[in-house]
C-alpha cells in the first residue's frame, strides 16, 4: 500500500469515526426523548406500533465496599471487614449482628 493510499484509508477512517460519534450523539438524543415521554406519561412500558419500549429504574442489591471503607474508622483487617459485608448481601447476617460484629472487632 503506497504512502497516498494509507493517508486516502487514514483520512476515511477519521471521517467514519466522526460519523460514528455524531450518529451515536443524535440516537443517545431520541432515547432520551422516549424516556422523557414516557416519564410524563408515567408509564414503564410503552407500545407504539409493532414496537414495545420498556423504560424501567432498577435497584441493585449491591454492597458498596468503597463507601463502607470510608464509614469504618477503625483498624480492622480488610479482609474480615469485606467477609462481614458479604455475609450482609448474601443475607446471611442482619444488620445489627453486622454492626454488633464491627463494634466487638473494634475494641481490639
Amino acid at each position: 500500500m503506497s504512502k497516498i493510499e494509507l493517508l486516502a484509508k487514514i483520512e476515511l477512517l477519521n471521517k467514519y469515526e466522526a460519523m460514528m460519534e455524531e450518529i451515536k450523539a443524535e440516537a443517545d438524543s431520541i432515547r432520551n426523548s422516549i424516556k422523557a415521554e414516557m416519564e410524563a406519561r408515567e408509564v414503564e412500558e410503552l407500545i407504539a406500533g409493532q414496537y414495545i419500549v420498556r423504560y424501567t429504574s432498577v435497584l441493585s442489591n449491591r454492597f458498596d465496599s468503597t463507601a463502607f471503607k470510608k464509614v469504618i474508622t477503625v483498624r480492622i483487617p480488610s479482609s474480615f471487614i469485606l467477609g462481614l459485608a458479604e455475609s450482609f448481601v448474601k443475607k446471611e447476617i442482619s444488620l445489627a449482628e453486622l454492626i454488633l460484629m464491627l463494634q466487638t472487632t473494634s475494641k481490639y
